[in-house]
């Protein structure tokens, strides 16, 4: 009995290594690094993140500054599908508003923030990398995430 279950571990670990949705960061040069990001409903075990049409989701992103204090924060999001880069409208794009920030930010202190987001019906069913990131007041990115999703 052990054994088989070790074996399982084993064979879903690999699974995991092979098909599991990676959130990437997609700015090396971010004022910020993210520690974690989820996404609601999102299964792990899958190559891609699954957002119903017709529901919400939301994004929780975990994140530390590299630099001193951010004052204002606005979150962007696109979807890309291949080369380009469609922008989707969010319902509060000030990130420091409602999110779980409270601005100033500070160098080396851990936030979390969090977004809700409708999955619009008008949708089409796509796979598509979404882009989203946190901006400070002068358009440079604090933390830039991209995470794979499928639309059904």
């Amino acid at each position: 009995m052990k054994l088989s279950a070790v074996v399982i571990v084993l064979i879903s670990g690999f699974l995991c290594v092979a098909y599991c949705a990676e959130i990437k960061n997609c700015d090396t040069e971010a004022e910020g690094k993210f520690t974690r990001v989820t996404v609601t409903d999102c299964d792990e075990s899958q190559e891609r993140c699954i957002l119903k049409k017709g529901t919400n989701a939301t994004i929780t992103i975990d994140f530390e500054l590299d630099v001193e204090t951010e004052n204002e924060v606005k979150a962007v999001c696109f979807g890309k599908l291949g080369a380009l880069e469609v922008p989707f409208k969010l319902p509060n794009p000030n990130a420091c508003k409602d999110s779980g920030l409270e601005c100033p930010l500070k160098k080396n202190v851990a936030y979390t923030y969090e977004a809700s987001f409708p999955i619009l019906k008008v949708y089409p069913k796509v796979n598509v990398d979404v882009k989203y990131e946190l901006k400070n007041k002068e358009n440079k990115n604090i933390v830039c995430v991209l995470v794979p999703v499928k639309i059904v």
